[in-house]
């Protein structure tokens, strides 16, 4: 999580510049680690036991797919102010995250 976090601050900076294709590939990456992660993210709720915490891991997860959906078509757009608020709002949810499973 924290990588995908420090990948998304990279995206940004990326698309600062314009540099799309790059923050594409970087997007990439993310998916498929988020993808890789998302399970033993929801298994370590589970264990927990608290049902309030599984609840928001699992909106986290929409909303953070979503986000990452706005900013994959703000850059295949070339949108760089749509990427960038994209890209903030992904590294928000995470750090939400992190905090809600500490």
């Amino acid at each position: 999580v924290l990588q995908a976090e420090k990948s998304l601050v990279l995206i940004g900076e990326l698309v600062k510049k314009k540099r799309f294709s790059e923050a594409g590939r970087t997007l990439e990456e993310i998916k498929k680690d988020m993808d890789r992660d998302m399970p033993a993210l929801e298994d370590l709720a589970d264990a927990k036991m608290i049902q309030v915490e599984k609840q928001y891991l699992e909106r986290w997860g929409r909303s953070l797919f979503s986000a990452l959906e706005d900013l994959e078509i703000s850059i295949e757009r070339e949108d760089a102010v749509g990427a960038i608020l994209a890209h903030l709002k992904s590294v928000s949810a995470y750090k939400k995250a992190i905090v809600g499973l500490a």
